[in-house]
């Protein structure tokens, strides 16, 4: 896959500190990723990172649009559906063009039901990531080939 240029940031949620680290060198080292990865623990925290609140009030980015989400469904604090619940009233230039894929391991078929539910979410995927699904992904939403 040739390095990924059409796409500048993304934002990985997940309370998993090793998933994490697993989605962010997935991208950087087998698909060549140059842009940032901003890694959030939580829901709470990943509004307030696009909104520059809390701890990113000072991080010298205006409203950063990272242009993909990779969220996780169970999360303390503010889990998956309860960011997707408070991301939907942010005004437009907040959100504007960002694609949430919602990254899980949940078991649960009500959990992607539940997720269906949601129009800003726009697909359902299963953990662990890997290098094939994420190709689709960035062919689909950004023409990287």
């Amino acid at each position: 896959m040739a390095a990924i240029d059409k796409i500048s940031k993304i934002l990985l949620v997940d309370d998993d500190e090793i998933n994490n680290f697993y989605n962010e060198s997935l991208l950087k080292d087998d698909l060549r990723f140059k842009g940032d990865i901003h890694a959030c623990l939580h829901g709470k925290d990943a509004l307030d990172y696009l909104k520059n609140e809390g701890s990113y009030v000072e991080n010298g980015t205006k409203y950063p649009k990272p242009d993909l989400i990779l969220l996780d469904i169970n999360m303390p604090i503010m889990n998956g559906f309860e960011f997707l619940d408070q991301y939907k009233s942010l005004p437009e230039e907040f959100k504007a063009k960002i694609v949430i894929y919602m990254l899980t391991s949940s078991l649960n078929a009500q959990d992607k039901v539940r997720a269906s539910e949601y129009p800003d979410l726009t697909e359902y995927i299963r953990k662990p990531l890997n290098a094939k699904e994420l190709e689709k992904i960035l062919e689909k939403h950004y023409g990287v080939k």
